[in-house]
């Protein structure tokens, strides 16, 4: 393949914002029933651990916990088949958008499944990969939570809190980094399969990697272009109220409440822009290099 050519993060820019702002209380409604959908799910991997009870967790328990967080990660990127369609029809100016939500498990080809399934692959090695940095930095990671966080007049309670906090914050920071990192070069193959039926799964996953690897730092200099003036404004909401908060007083407190409210409108409006920033970027890519087709065309390519 030759080199291609990348699209301009301002013109790109542009449509998200069109498209975004003509939909956004479509595009928040979309965000919370899949979070409350995924909390759900993720509520019955810890099931096992529940109803045995302290006395009761065994090997055998905690196996069968592991391997519901692993059908709960593939049912997550079912539902994400569904997010990124949603937001593909939004930026293409569809106007059939709130019916995909379920599209992956409705997907008769069953290219949905080994998507999700390549995706839970790299969750699980992350998870492995975190677990493995846990394991020979254990002693340092607990020596550093301690000299930062206790002093010689910590309770107990407290030692062994900021230990397993230290401890949950590497796993936590390891396992989302290279979930994330990983991830991203097979992120258009949802599109792919989105936009060709006939192509296989696995096809679709090489020709992902075959754009993105060549664009994988302007990607993701695009989703923080897109997002950075949603953090300052999250930044800046942050340092009031935690001015408001120190006042403590009945206005201050109401005040806090309304500055709450736009942070979390910041914060869903960044997840928005971090989901459409995948079809905007792939549809432009192909705009670019002379690779559109014709029922995309059709379809308003924003990048045209």
């Amino acid at each position: 393949m030759n080199k291609l050519v990348r699209p301009k993060y301002n013109r790109m820019y542009e449509v998200m914002k069109v498209r975004l702002g003509k939909n956004i209380s479509k595009c928040v409604f979309i965000i919370l029933i899949f979070n409350l959908v995924q909390s759900f799910i993720f509520s019955f991997t810890l099931s096992p651990l529940m109803m045995a009870g302290k006395n009761g967790m065994n090997f055998i328990t905690l196996i069968i916990s592991a391997l519901c967080t692993v059908f709960a990660f593939f049912l997550s990127f079912q539902l994400l088949y569904g997010i990124n369609s949603f937001f593909t029809k939004t930026i293409l100016a569809r106007k059939d958008v709130m019916g995909v939500f379920t599209s992956g498990f409705r997907d008769k080809t069953k290219r949905s499944n080994l998507i999700s399934g390549v995706f839970t692959i790299i969750l699980i090695l992350s998870a492995a990969a975190a677990a493995t940095v846990i394991y020979f930095n254990r002693d340092e990671i607990i020596s550093l939570a301690s000299e930062y966080f206790l002093d010689e007049n910590s309770a107990a309670e407290m030692i062994s809190l900021v230990k397993a906090a230290g401890l949950a914050l590497v796993f936590c920071a390891v396992f989302f980094i290279c979930g994330i990192l990983v991830s991203i070069p097979f992120l258009f193959s949802w599109n792919i399969v989105f936009d060709d039926k006939k192509i296989s799964a696995l096809k679709a996953l090489k020709k992902s990697m075959s754009l993105m690897l060549p664009n994988y730092f302007h990607f993701i200099g695009f989703v923080i272009y897109s997002c950075i003036k949603n953090f300052v404004f999250i930044v800046l909401f942050f340092a009031i109220n935690m001015k408001l908060s120190a006042a403590n007083s009945g206005i201050s407190n109401f005040f806090s409440m309304v500055v709450g409210f736009f942070a979390f409108t910041q914060e869903y409006t960044i997840i928005a822009k971090s989901y459409s920033s995948i079809p905007v970027y792939y549809y432009s890519l192909l705009s670019e290099n002379g690779m559109v087709k014709t029922a995309s065309q059709k379809n308003e390519n924003p990048a045209q």
